[in-house]
């Protein structure tokens, strides 16, 4: 790919995330208009002591039952406007699975068959319309007991915060939408990750094999990070921190718009440097500035 071609593949990009986001807050805007127009409004109206004091506890955090399960080996999580968070519990001998201000209509369901935990947000669009306030607030949790390794974690996400903390796994996949994901001492044998509109924090990270694709926001990676790494910038800076030596990784580079720097080296265009190692980091640029470092 030339440069004139990595100009016009990137401006397309951007224009294309542009006009996404455009439609989404079109959308969004004539969505509350119309469903507004049904919907009476409280504005203007007398209600009584009662009625106030049910409309303060509504913007209290409402913590549902706790759901557990056990035999579990992989996890299915969608969630489409509310927060996630997956983090180990040393007090657990199962999987446990917390709602904060979620509403029935958000399913949590085990296969025995899979050994899987699924959830489906079959809802979302008229929790998000009517009741905005509290599912801005809407948070789920899942516990996971700290000796469990699990086989596959699966997280696809829509408009809302990810957080994943010191749980083991085979196969990590998180698809961002539109907020920040956040991982901290996660050890995975494969690791995927999608960028959305929002910041990719990982840190104190063990990946045997990762895929990065950058979207619109910072990517910032640190820990050990071994066998093939494909690295695909978006828009934002991309920084890859790994705890090894440069001399142990074979790595390929093809910048984009944005300069790629190898342990504070600016690279050419395209660059490649085989030091007979199995571990490889495969670096596509994009917008940004691209840094792997080596501790």
């Amino acid at each position: 790919m030339n440069s004139l071609q990595r100009v016009m593949k990137y401006l397309a990009m951007f224009f294309a995330i542009c006009l996404t986001i455009c439609i989404m807050a079109a959308i969004v805007k004539v969505g509350v208009g119309v469903i507004g127009a049904f919907v009476p409004s409280n504005e203007g109206e007398q209600v009584t002591s009662q009625n106030n004091s049910e409309k303060k506890n509504e913007h209290k955090e409402r913590t549902d039952d706790n759901l557990d399960f056990y035999n579990v080996e992989n996890l299915d999580i969608e969630s489409s406007i509310y927060k996630v968070q997956v983090k180990s519990d040393n007090s657990l001998d199962c999987i446990r699975i917390q709602k904060y201000d979620i509403p029935s209509s958000y399913k949590i369901e085990y296969d025995e068959d899979s050994k899987t935990i699924e959830t489906a947000d079959d809802d979302w669009v008229s929790g998000l319309f009517k009741k905005r306030h509290s599912a801005s607030k809407g948070k789920i949790v899942v516990y996971v007991p700290e000796n469990q390794e699990l086989n596959e974690v699966v997280i696809e996400m829509g408009v809302g915060a990810v957080s994943i903390e010191d749980i083991k796994t085979d196969t990590l996949t998180v698809e961002c939408g539109v907020g920040s994901l956040s991982c901290e001492g996660v050890s995975a044998n494969h690791a995927t990750i999608e960028g959305g509109v929002g910041n990719v924090d990982c840190d104190n990270v063990t990946f045997k094999g990762l895929e990065v694709s950058g979207g619109v926001g910072n990517v910032n990676i640190q820990g050990d990070i071994s066998g093939k790494s494909d690295i695909s910038a978006g828009m934002g800076n991309l920084t890859l921190k790994i705890d090894g030596n440069k001399e142990d990784y074979n790595y390929k580079v093809e910048t984009g718009l944005g300069p790629v720097y190898i342990d504070g080296e600016k690279t050419d265009d395209v660059d490649s440097y085989d030091n007979s190692h199995d571990n490889l980091i495969d670096v596509e640029g994009g917008i940004g500035t691209v840094q792997v470092d080596f501790k």
